[in-house]
């Protein structure tokens, strides 16, 4: 068969195919993996299959994609069958959906070394008693299979309605999601800081914070800045691994855990060279630059506020060297104004509960005294400098 026409056979197939080079990046897709995941093909060639699943998918997809490269599945090379892969992709504009992933290895070779075949997958039922129903031909309600779905406003399908478990996972997916970029939201990221930090592994975090944000939204109103976010979240996943997280905190403020990596400052490289690559954002051409902080546990910390708030202090530190640049936390920055301010808070409070008592004792001129003739200083001394050297000065008395 003519090389050609089986690339034309391939590009028109119904099904999502893509093939993957020996380093994890997409070699080739067809036109149903566009339509697929939502993204032009000129965007995806060269770049990290991981960027197509949901981050809870990464892990699993890439120990099974692992377990064909190294040989232990024979990946349906010798006849068996291959490997499916069932998760949650991911598509362009950060919507997740179940998805089916079919692995198998390439002879030969060459360029590309796994072919990945990927279909969109009805909401899977959770339970085994769901399981035995729907082999009796019932579903979860007891019903027969069939009336328990609904169809979905816009769509020509029936989907199957969710169970109560299923409604109330999405439910928690829903909360611990950014709305607007779809990556995990502070609180998601403070469990997988916590987890990490459970494990022996090294933890860093890189607190990263888009410079002149504001002047984006001034210059291009709200709706271009809210497509500058997606599109700086989607560059920060492609300069991460699967196992690393990148979080929105708020605003224009992102988060990065890295566990078990060997350069911090190689990750805060690539983040910014792929960030400062000029975007096209709301008809305008804009190349965002960012300011980031990181922190590393060490021997003497093991807490996660308090990396975060090394790491927030590196990034006060950066902007302050002039922005668009990185800093590793140093003891020395939380001396900074920004923090000293802390402690005039704290004095306030004290005062306030009463754990400091104010006393006023008055400075006063000895010129300006009606000593009497009879007082008279200690020996030895003036009355001006005894005045100051003690707290007895006072107003006489008409006795004195």
């Amino acid at each position: 068969m003519d090389s050609a026409f089986a690339h034309t056979v391939l590009d028109h197939s119904p099904d999502a195919l893509l093939l993957l080079a020996p380093d994890g990046s997409i070699a080739f897709l067809n036109r149903a993996a566009e339509r697929l995941f939502g993204y032009p093909r000129a965007q995806l060639l060269g770049a990290d299959y991981s960027l197509l699943l949901a981050e809870t998918s990464r892990e699993g997809l890439h120990a099974t994609v692992s377990r064909v490269l190294a040989g232990t599945h024979d990946g349906g090379a010798s006849g068996g069958a291959a490997p499916l892969f069932a998760g949650e992709g991911r598509r362009a504009d950060a919507a997740e959906f179940p998805v089916e992933i079919t692995v198998a290895a390439l002879p030969g070779g060459g360029q590309a070394a796994v072919a990945l075949s990927a279909r969109a997958a009805a909401p899977r039922a959770t339970g085994t008693q769901n399981a035995s129903r729907a082999a009796q031909g019932h579903s979860a309600s007891g019903r027969p299979a069939g009336l328990d779905s609904q169809l979905v406003p816009g769509t020509t399908g029936i989907l199957p309605r969710l169970t109560p478990v299923e409604h109330d996972d999405q439910l928690k997916a829903a909360v611990l999601r950014d709305t607007l970029t779809g990556l995990p939201n502070g609180t998601l990221f403070n469990e997988r800081l916590a987890a990490a930090l459970r494990r022996k592994d090294s933890v860093d975090v890189v607190i990263i914070n888009v410079d002149d944000f504001r002047t984006y939204n001034d210059m291009l109103g709200r709706s271009a800045a809210d497509e500058l976010l997606v599109e700086v979240a989607s560059r920060l996943r492609n300069c991460i691994r699967p196992h690393d997280t990148v979080a929105r905190l708020g605003g224009d403020e992102f988060v990065v855990l890295l566990t078990d990596c060997h350069s911090i400052s190689a990750v805060a490289k690539r983040i910014s060279d792929s960030l400062y690559t000029p975007a096209r954002i709301g008809g305008s051409t804009v190349r965002p630059a960012v300011s980031m902080g990181m922190a590393s546990r060490t021997a003497q910390n093991h807490d996660g506020a308090e990396l975060l708030r090394q790491a927030d202090s590196a990034l006060s530190a950066a902007k302050a060297a002039g922005k668009n640049t990185w800093l590793e936390f140093r003891p020395e920055m939380l001396a900074t104004p920004t923090h000293q301010s802390g402690g005039e808070t704290g004095l306030r409070q004290a005062v306030e509960l009463g754990q400091i008592s104010v006393h006023y004792q008055p400075v006063v001129s000895p010129a300006s005294v009606p000593w009497s003739s009879s007082r008279r200083s200690p020996a030895g001394s003036g009355t001006a400098s005894w005045c100051r050297r003690t707290s007895s000065c006072r107003w006489p008395s008409r006795a004195d």
